[in-house]
């Protein structure tokens, strides 16, 4: 079955080696629902790119219905429609209607920008990979999947947290028809704003009988706009030399000195270091026994950062006491997130708050060495 465009009317045609040609008239998505099940399905639909362009999945469903909560009451306030994280861990708020909408103008991008500003106050890292686990069964699964290879997802929750400490952020207004005066406001925005990227894609559906085709239309992504943001693309693996080079860089020698610290501290404990890729990522000290989980990543934003739940799977213990341990180390000030808290590592910088992580982290690596002796 071969599909090619039909210039002379508006539509498709198939030719069907049984049936001759058929005519793929549009038809109207007839719900709201029906297109935000869509798009949550199939997210590769808002690049608005064919899928034989595009060489890997370029968005993460983190959750439909995303909870965005008031900056200043700090509660759940909007619910916005669908919440993806790009490859490049470019956070995406999608917010879906149908173009039959009275709001689909300026209320809705008043809505957006309403989600956007106070999401950036209150989301973090953490917070966003709280919600795509909690979301789904099998989310270590499908997060390797998406990243596929060998890629490390701390090199990956790393980058969405220097996307969110950038304000970097993507808003896209989904429609199965874009009206002229959102097409405008959107390419303005797009325009005029540096570090939030403001989209829309136009959702088209054709039918001919039982047949059904679908297509996207990007809008306001403009070359005017392209220039303004430039880009930043995934640079090779860090080497040690590397990376120090950038924590001093950014954030002095003090922390580069810190971190360095914990590398050797890992090397003489026979903890594997791997390494993200640059701009992002960091160097991640690994479990002894399963390098793929991590004690400890440092990033080149000065910062540490913890993975409670491959420590507790290593070691045999709850996540909360984990997090109490380390929570007790006066002076070191752990981010609120349960599971994958950071800190700054100039908290570090007295040598008792140094000292009592040291023998924390030791106590992990004999007790990963204890149970792995007695499974062998």
């Amino acid at each position: 079955m071969i599909w090619t465009e039909g210039k002379a009317m508006a539509g498709f045609y198939l030719i069907d080696h049984h049936r001759g040609l058929l005519s793929l008239e549009r038809e109207e998505l007839l719900r709201e629902a029906e297109l935000h099940a869509l798009l949550e399905r199939h997210p590769q639909l808002l690049t608005g790119v064919p899928g034989s362009e595009l060489p890997e999945e370029p968005y993460l469903l983190v959750k439909s219905e995303f909870a965005i909560a008031d900056s200043e009451a700090g509660q759940d306030r909007w619910s916005l429609d669908i919440m993806l994280l790009a490859r490049d861990g470019t956070p995406t708020m999608v917010e879906v209607k149908r173009a039959g909408d009275a709001r689909l103008r300026r209320e809705v991008v008043a809505q957006m920008l309403d989600y956007a500003a106070n999401g950036m106050n209150a989301m973090t890292a953490e917070s966003l990979r709280a919600a795509f686990e909690t979301s789904r069964d099998g989310a270590a699964d499908d997060l390797a999947g998406f990243l596929g290879g060998d890629a490390a997802s701390d090199d990956f929750w790393m980058r969405v947290r220097e996307k969110l400490d950038a304000r970097d952020l993507r808003l896209i207004f989904a429609a199965n028809r874009i009206p002229s005066e959102l097409r405008t406001i959107v390419e303005f925005l797009n325009e005029q704003m540096s570090t939030v990227e403001v989209l829309a894609v136009e959702v088209r559906q054709y039918v001919s009988g039982d047949l059904r085709m679908v297509s996207s239309e990007l809008v306001g992504d403009t070359a005017r706009a392209a220039q303004r943001k430039g880009s930043t693309p995934v640079g090779p693996r860090w080497t040690e030399d590397a990376f120090f080079e950038a924590v001093r860089a950014r954030v002095g020698g003090g922390a580069a000195g810190l971190q360095a610290d914990l590398l050797h501290w890992a090397r003489e404990h026979g903890c594997p270091v791997g390494a993200g890729r640059q701009p992002h990522g960091g160097l991640h000290l690994r479990v002894p026994s399963c390098p793929p989980e991590t004690l400890l990543s440092l990033g080149a934003d000065g910062r540490i950062a913890f993975a409670f739940p491959s420590i507790a799977g290593a070691i045999g213990r709850e996540i909360g006491d984990i997090r109490n341990e380390v929570a007790s180390i006066p002076g070191l000030r752990l981010s609120p997130a349960e599971k994958y808290p950071s800190a700054d590592v100039l908290d570090l910088a007295d040598d008792g708050r140094m000292s009592a992580l040291k023998r924390i982290l030791e106590n992990w690596v004999a007790l990963d060495r204890e149970r792995n002796q007695g499974s062998g």
